[in-house]
């Protein structure tokens, strides 16, 4: 278990959402825009933890605009070890996750705090936004990626851009698996449900909206996962959801749940083969660089806009920096 060293005690009147961002400014701003435009319950307070993997100047500049609680991290340790990071600096009873680049609905913060009066772990929903890409694409991050409901149902987990825990649940069964550099939350997610007596949903009405990734995005999320997929299976208690025949059978058995069209599945088979040649690649080699350079591309990337969302979801940027 990932014991957390938690630095101050659980406030019940207090609402901590964590946001870890790798290099990732513009889409800092965008996710912290829309948390800001959130209505808070009446009688909480909301207290926003940013954890800056990788201690970027420009990121705590902004952090110092916003008051925000920085976490910083150097050199950068992974997304789960920031997760764990701003945990250990929270003081809320309630707690959500969601990832820098994400535009929260506005609801998002009453509704994630009122499914936690009666559940532990909440999983939200996570719509992929469609423009700028194909519908391929769309439909494949859409109907994969990011159907919490499905993997709640099936694998009974939810993506942590977007995600609501009680504190309390943390303290009890510990953090992520810091040792991941993907797929802890799928495995935060099963040893919650391995615990007795705790309650997990999926909920609606807890809604984020994510920019799409392009293809090539795509087959650089495949490489990390191929990567990702590996180290778990040293290090996970559950790395035997990742196995290549369960994986196959999540891939094929899925079309006729969801109704996908055979065009999908074909990409989703597309994609399937080519996080198999990386996890071959990288368990021959045990080479970490393309890894590396695919997680690097990923963050500049971010630095790129290929679509103006922040017209369509009307995010107020601040006087923070951006370069």
């Amino acid at each position: 278990m990932d014991i957390l060293a938690f630095q101050r005690q659980s406030n019940s009147k207090y609402i901590s959402v964590i946001v870890p961002v790798y290099k990732d400014l513009k889409g800092l701003i965008d996710t912290v825009g829309s948390i800001r435009s959130c209505s808070i319950p009446d009688g909480y307070q909301l207290e926003l933890i940013i954890v800056n993997d990788g201690a970027a100047p420009n990121i705590s500049r902004y952090c110092q605009n916003q008051k925000a609680l920085e976490v910083k991290i150097f050199p950068n340790r992974g997304s789960y070890f920031a997760r764990n990071r701003g945990l250990e600096h929270s003081q809320g009873a309630w707690i959500g996750f969601v990832d820098a680049d994400i535009f929260v609905d506005k609801n998002w913060i009453k509704n994630g705090v009122d499914e936690l009066q009666k559940y532990d772990y909440v999983a939200g929903k996570i719509d992929v936004i469609r423009d700028g890409v194909s519908k391929i694409v769309a439909d494949y991050q859409q109907h994969v990626d990011f159907n919490s409901e499905r993997h709640m149902n099936t694998i009974h987990f939810g993506p942590t851009a977007n995600l609501w825990i009680r504190r309390s649940l943390a303290e009890q069964v510990g953090g992520f698996n810091e040792s991941l550099f993907s797929g802890g939350d799928m495995e935060f997610g099963r040893k919650v449900y391995s615990v007795a007596n705790v309650k997990e949903t999926f909920c609606e009405d807890v809604k984020v909206s994510h920019p799409p990734r392009t293809l090539a995005g795509l087959l650089r999320k495949s490489k990390r996962l191929a990567y990702g997929h590996n180290r778990m299976g040293k290090t996970s208690s559950f790395k035997s959801e990742f196995s290549l025949i369960k994986t196959l059978k999540r891939t094929l058995s899925h079309r006729n749940k969801d109704n996908e069209s055979g065009e999908l599945l074909l990409f989703r088979i597309f994609l399937f083969s080519h996080r198999l040649l990386y996890k071959l690649f990288y368990k021959l080699t045990k080479n970490s660089t393309e890894f590396e350079q695919a997680v690097e591309k990923e963050a500049n990337d971010t630095q790129v806009t290929e679509y103006d969302y922040r017209a369509t979801y009307q995010v107020e940027e601040t006087a923070a920096e951006t370069s």
